[in-house]
């Protein structure tokens, strides 16, 4: 979460009795009053800072806004 807030983006840690004892959750509060913008630059941030603290642990593809595909597509080259 310090990451997080670092960065500009808020999060509430989520914790046992929650959820499971050894997986942790972030939630976000989103609202009508967020633009888009808002929303990619999250994404965005919460791709960055999953991989700086090395918590992704899936073997599906993602979703991502297009735009941010393309952006990773452009620094692969």
């Amino acid at each position: 979460m310090r990451e997080l807030t670092a960065r500009g983006i808020a999060a509430i840690g989520v914790a046992f009795p929650a959820c499971h004892l050894l997986k942790g959750r972030a939630r976000f509060c989103l609202s009508a009053a967020h633009t888009r913008e808002m929303l990619e630059k999250t994404l965005a941030t919460l791709d960055e800072v999953g991989d700086l603290l090395r918590l992704k642990y899936s073997n599906q593809n993602c979703w991502l806004p297009p735009n941010i595909k393309n952006n990773n597509e452009n620094n692969n080259e």
